[in-house]
């Protein structure tokens, strides 16, 4: 084998600090706590017609040279309706989404505040960007205001909605109203909380009337049950978008397929109110079961599908092994994907989730 030395360390490091990442297939009859289908849609057929739309198996190239489609068109004025926007443009992926729009939007002489807590495809974005960076405390409205008094020039500030590691909410409004004191952008990740939050899943932003959000992302491999991400804003940010978002220009379109597929997870995903009412009950009757375990105080407190059980390492392993052993599917998250010292059991709740399933994941967490 021919490998780099220094890699080779790399990895031998990750594996002595136990914080070595393998692929894992797991038993398709255990119960569901660990992906981020919330409203189990993934699981529901599409009960649309969709082979007679179908031209071609794929884009063949960039959406700016052969891979353009009235069908890509059409899908993203269907999307910017759905998301109540004036436009929006499709990503393969909520990573390249992230990518592309903070590497494009923020220029050299631009800042960027960014929540500690953010994604990883949003610091990398962020990375790439020629703004000079900053993080603020996680939902630390005070420090974020006092960041925000010493920059000049434009600003953008970023935050996810619901957060995917602790299950908490940004304070929205909070944060528009310091954006719209210093004159400052919002830009928002809805990826955990689409589908689940709004009228029809749309997400916590738009009925929170936040006037200085300058683009939401969107992405569909989470309670949509599909693939894929939008970027969605106003008619001025899609056009710089397609002229500077590299990820953009220089990517192959999305087949015909995954347009369509698209379209018929948002249709599903609207008409989804009785699978949010059963999400919220599970949400609640999870909190409840919380309250009597013997580990209560180590749970993250949230009110969203997103739980978490903090420990040591040798504690989650423990506990990881055993209930993967009794089929309860659960996933432990290390450093990097998290600080050090605030490693945890990540649970995800879902619609399809019975009280009977939570009373077992708690029979053998104890």
């Amino acid at each position: 084998m021919i490998f780099p030395n220094n890699l080779l360390q790399k990895l031998s490091n990750r594996q002595l600090n136990g914080e070595y990442r393998t692929l894992i297939s797991y038993p398709p009859n255990g119960t569901d706590f660990f992906s981020n289908d919330y409203l189990g849609l993934a699981k529901k057929p599409n009960k649309y017609e969709t082979q007679n739309l179908i031209t071609r198996n794929g884009a063949t190239g960039s959406r700016l040279i052969s891979g353009n489609s009235d069908l890509y068109n059409e899908t993203e004025a269907f999307l910017a309706h759905f998301y109540q926007s004036e436009t929006a443009l499709l990503f393969a992926s909520g990573y390249l989404a992230n990518l592309g729009l903070l590497s494009a939007l923020p220029q050299e002489e631009d800042t960027i505040l960014f929540d500690k807590y953010c994604h990883a495809s949003l610091r990398d974005g962020i990375r790439l960007a020629r703004a000079k960076s900053v993080s603020f405390q996680h939902n630390n409205y005070k420090d974020l205001e006092q960041k925000l008094q010493s920059i000049n020039g434009n600003c953008f500030v970023v935050v996810e909605s619901l957060y995917s590691m602790d299950g908490d909410f940004c304070e929205l409004k909070n944060t528009n109203d310091l954006c719209e004191k210093y004159n400052a952008y919002l830009i928002v990740d809805e990826a955990h909380s689409t589908g689940i939050y709004g009228t029809y899943g749309e997400g916590l932003s738009v009925s929170k009337n936040l006037n200085r959000v300058i683009a939401r992302v969107h992405t569909f491999g989470k309670a949509a049950g599909s693939h894929g991400a939008v970027v969605v804003g106003g008619s001025v940010l899609k056009e710089f978008l397609v002229n500077f978002c590299r990820p953009f220009i220089y990517t192959t379109g999305l087949p015909d397929i995954s347009l369509l597929e698209i379209k018929n997870a948002h249709k599903k995903m609207k008409y989804a109110d009785e699978e949010r009412r059963k999400l919220e009950q599970n949400i609640f009757y999870f909190q409840s079961k919380i309250k009597s375990s013997q580990f209560s105080t180590q749970f993250i407190d949230s009110s969203s599908p997103i739980q978490a059980l903090l420990g040591e390492k040798s504690f989650l392993k423990e506990k990881e092994s055993i209930l993967i052993q009794n089929l309860i599917l659960v996933k432990a998250i290390y450093s990097p994907s998290v600080e050090r010292n605030k490693e945890r059991i990540r649970i995800c709740l879902h619609s399809f989730n019975t009280k009977n399933e939570i009373d077992g994941f708690f029979d053998f967490l104890e």
